[in-house]
């Protein structure tokens, strides 16, 4: 009877002791852009029911309460009560690779010291040396020999001087040697210390859990860590045929959270869990109007006007939209994109996990993933989608004289879009060049350069212009001290018409050296004026047809028969109140 009352109280002291070690490995992991979700699971047999205490040590440091999820299941219910969060005794881990590539960056350190001791002494010893012949020659030394022997004397120092020279080329050469191969060495450390679990300061999390019944419990932990993240890229592959174009998204997944990521299963998710993106709001409108700047003539102030100018090419990913003198063909922004290797397409594509009608997607990678804690990016495929192309030839001379390859393509539904993730172009096997990938504005389609078009030949000249008149006129003759005189000029418009008029006509000129008939998409800028006093249009030379795409930019559809040749001509009229100054001429080559 007394037996039967004992195990009780032993099992009382047991929940009451120290608490459970639980053996939890990673069973999946979530990615996010800015952070990642780490889910452990461990098991748990109790065999009576009651409160316990339950440890999971060795996780990444600095954990807080903020970071963690904590779920339980067991029969007859568990219920969770306390948990803690706090440091961890931290086990340095130790491998025979980690062994041998320390006592060698050891030894390397030991022979490196001893190469510098020897090579100071060195230096010391061809110092005084020196200084020994340079008070010999003076004549300043006391007791010196002379005649021969001090010749022979002279010369053994000059020979041990030079031997000593020798000796530290040569113990130069040697450390610049063991400085090379210990900077190879602390590079494979490093790379191995993130391969190893070298948590320096290792979290705990306790908990406390209470059971009806004993029996099995499963506990579920998951913790943030921010050491990781994902990074979206894409490919598109084009058919050699052009008929077929396939879009791949693509996902490199860095982390460097101390853990290695083995045999598990990872998701990824477009949504940022540490921030929320608020809408901008307006707090205040102005009531905005508009003074022009006065300038002063003879006749009286008018209001000076501008003449705006807008220029882009699709072809260049490039637009510019200035106002007066600032536009300029440096202005346009070029993109030098980093150098990456192309990785072939092994695996199959993600499935889609969890939506959120639109607020945010998690897709899960077929099979189980390794990412180990090394911080290098590790790439896998998500998502792909094959799509109808439309190839066209587009060319912008004003810009560039340069024929570009462009393909168009609907909208993706399967892949979702990034902007400004980096894309790689692919025709066939042939890698063409790398970008940034950007979504169009309203109406217009999904585009992408594939460099240039070999068959076209393109040139941009002005043909006409024409300007208003000026004539110098003198205002004034003023005599300075010493008979000094200076006469004073300005320019004048002199025509009777109250208006300024400008025109301007340029050519552009297209080639087909190709062996058959050729489409080709001519882009031109649209110049528009800011002011209601000057008034642009085109004239009466100017090629018909011109289809505004946006606001910037107008395109000609010229089609070309073999090795053939079309011109597509542009022209201005500007006209501009008599009085007044015009600005942005300059760009247009008018002033």
């Amino acid at each position: 009877m007394r037996a039967c009352l004992l195990v009780p109280a032993l099992v009382a002291t047991l929940a009451a002791g120290e608490p459970l070690a639980l053996t939890a490995p990673i069973r999946s992991v979530r990615v996010h852009p800015d952070e990642a979700w780490v889910t452990r699971v461990g098991n748990l047999t109790l065999t009576t029911a009651g409160a316990f205490k339950v440890k999971l040590g060795q996780l990444p440091g600095g954990l807080v309460l903020d970071d963690l999820r904590i779920q339980a299941k067991g029969p007859g219910g568990a219920r969770l009560g306390e948990i803690l969060v706090g440091p961890d005794r931290h086990v340095a881990p130790e491998t025979k690779e980690s062994k041998a590539l320390l006592g060698r960056l050891e030894a390397l350190h030991m022979k490196k010291s001893e190469l510098e001791a020897q090579q100071e002494a060195n230096q010391k010893a061809a110092g005084f040396l020196e200084g020994f012949m340079n008070q010999q020659r003076s004549g300043d030394g006391k007791a010196l020999p002379t005649g021969s022997a001090l010749i022979e004397l002279t010369r053994g120092l000059e020979a041990r001087i030079s031997e000593l020279s020798a000796q530290a080329q040569t113990r130069g050469r040697e450390l610049e040697k063991v400085q090379k191969e210990m900077s190879t060495l602390e590079a494979d450390w490093q790379k191995l210390r993130g391969k190893l679990d070298t948590n320096p300061n290792p979290s705990a999390v306790t908990v406390e859990l209470d059971t009806d019944q004993p029996g099995e419990v499963e506990l579920e932990v998951s913790y943030r860590t921010r050491q990781a993240r994902w990074k979206p890229s894409y490919e598109s592959r084009l058919s050699l045929d052009g008929k077929r174009l396939e879009l791949v998204l693509f996902a490199a997944v860095t982390q460097a959270s101390g853990e290695s990521w083995d045999h598990l299963r990872m998701e990824l998710s477009n949504s940022t869990p540490s921030k929320v993106q608020e809408m901008p709001s307006f707090h205040h409108i102005s009531n905005l109007g508009w003074k022009a700047p006065l300038v002063s003539f003879p006749s009286g102030n008018m209001a000076g006007a501008t003449v705006e100018v807008f220029a882009s090419s699709a072809t260049v990913d490039a637009t510019s939209v200035t106002t007066g003198v600032n536009y300029s063909r440096d202005s346009i922004r070029a993109y030098y994109p980093p150098v990456q290797k192309p990785l072939p397409v092994l695996e199959p594509a993600a499935s889609t996990l969890e939506e959120s009608s639109g607020l945010a997607k998690t897709w899960l990678l077929e099979g189980s993933k390794d990412v180990p804690s090394d911080g290098d990016a590790h790439r896998f495929r998500v998502a792909v989608q094959e799509l109808v192309p439309s190839l066209h030839v587009v060319v912008a001379p004003r810009l560039d004289t340069t024929a570009y390859q462009v393909v168009r393509f609907p909208a993706p539904t399967n892949v979702p879009l990034f902007p400004g993730a980096p894309i790689l172009r692919y025709v066939g096997s042939q890698r063409i060049g790398q970008g940034d990938f950007t979504i169009p504005a309203a109406g217009q389609p999904f585009e992408l350069n594939y460099g240039p078009y070999q068959g076209l030949r393109t040139s941009f000249q002005r043909v006409g212009e024409k300007r208003p008149f000026k004539m110098s006129k003198i205002v004034g003759v003023l005599t300075r001290a010493g008979g000094v005189t200076k006469t004073e000029t300005r320019e004048e418009i002199t025509t009777a018409n109250p208006e300024r008029v400008w025109q301007l006509e340029e050519r552009i000129t297209l080639a087909n050296d190709t062996a058959g008939p050729l489409t080709v998409e001519v882009q031109d800028r649209v110049v528009r004026s800011v002011h209601e006093s000057v008034r642009i249009g085109p004239t009466a030379t100017t090629t018909p047809g011109a289809v505004l795409k946006g606001t910037l930019v107008q395109a000609w559809t010229v089609r070309l028969d073999s090795k053939s040749e079309a011109s597509v001509d542009t022209g201005l009229v500007i006209k501009a109140p008599k009085e007044g100054e015009l600005t942005g001429l300059r760009e247009l080559g008018l002033e």
